[in-house]
């Protein structure tokens, strides 16, 4: 049987990049969800279009 992970990187404005990863959750939207929680928990938030440092960071889509 698979099993999915799921990893969400960012850069807070001081440069310091964060990263959480989950792995072996049964669904790709379990996983999805449990890095959520554990991003958010660390401070994660949806990088805005304004800002300029964090281009590069995850982008979630919760429908895709």
């Amino acid at each position: 049987m698979p099993t999915y992970g799921q990893t969400i990187r960012w850069t807070e404005l001081n440069g310091t990049k964060s990263t959480v990863s989950v792995e072996n959750c049964p669904t790709r939207q379990e996983a999805l969800q449990s890095a959520l929680r554990s991003a958010k928990a660390f401070g994660w938030t949806e990088p805005k279009w304004w800002q300029w440092w964090r281009w590069e960071d995850t982008r979630v889509s919760v429908n895709g």
